[in-house]
């Protein structure tokens, strides 16, 4: 008697668990099609951006295809083309010579940089530099531009103008949103890229040991006093411009 009495409570057990289960069924299916749709936007926009980034590519193509191709011209038509020919060779082996020589230093601040980022220590220095930067830039800051921003002037910091290309095009794109001027911040931005403070020009130390100069680290006070004093005027200058607009 007690069994065919909980029989019905059974019935709706079970009926209310596959509802349950039909319910974080349809949850899970809705946020798999949403993750999917934000993709394919996010691969959509980014692939009209790429026929703009081609253009500047071939452009740049083109400009170093002409210039390489003026001096062969002028070369060949002043009567100079054993000697072109030689140079040429003679160009590429040292530019094979110099970029094997660079790797190694390349590599190893790269690799530093990585270490910091899986580390966490970039947060750590995003959390303390967060209000000078905040003061800098803005309060238009998210977490992830503000993070990227420090990878950025960290690696120029260090010289590494290869390793900050990346994350200043990060930066730039997650500062820029969906404007299509360019914010305050973004040009700020842009200034101190092109000043780019510098506490250790590894970049240029590199090239000069790799060119036998018997005092490679000599250049680091004059870098350090000249890249601080332009990325003073730059930032200075945004400044009175944001005040004037």
């Amino acid at each position: 008697m007690g069994r065919a009495e909980n029989k019905p409570f059974r019935i709706m057990r079970r009926q209310s668990e596959k509802e349950k289960f039909v319910a974080r069924q349809d949850t899970e299916r809705d946020a798999f099609y949403k993750a999917r749709n934000q993709r394919r936007t996010a691969e959509r926009t980014e692939s009209e951006k790429l026929p703009a980034e081609m253009g500047g590519e071939k452009m740049l193509q083109a400009v170093f295809g002409a210039l390489m191709g003026g001096a062969l011209l002028w070369g060949l038509a002043r009567g100079n083309g054993a000697a072109v020919a030689a140079s040429m060779l003679e160009a590429a082996g040292e530019a094979v010579n110099t970029a094997v020589s660079l790797a190694g230093g390349f590599g190893f601040f790269c690799g530093m940089l990585a270490i910091l980022r899986q580390s966490g220590a970039v947060g750590w220095i995003s959390g303390k530099a967060r209000p000078f930067l905040r003061w800098l830039f803005g309060n238009g800051l998210t977490e992830e531009a503000l993070e990227s921003v420090t990878l950025n002037l960290t690696a120029n910091m260090l010289g590494l103008g290869s390793a900050a290309t990346p994350m200043g095009l990060e930066a730039a794109r997650k500062m820029s949103g969906r404007g299509e001027a360019a914010s305050n911040a973004l040009c700020l931005f842009l200034v101190i890229n092109s000043s780019s403070v510098q506490l250790m020009p590894t970049s240029v130390i590199a090239l000069r040991a790799a060119e036998g100069s018997a005092a490679p680290g000599s250049v680091v006070l004059p870098t350090l006093l000249a890249t601080a004093i332009s990325t003073l005027t730059g930032i200075i200058a945004c400044k009175m411009g944001e005040r004037i607009a």
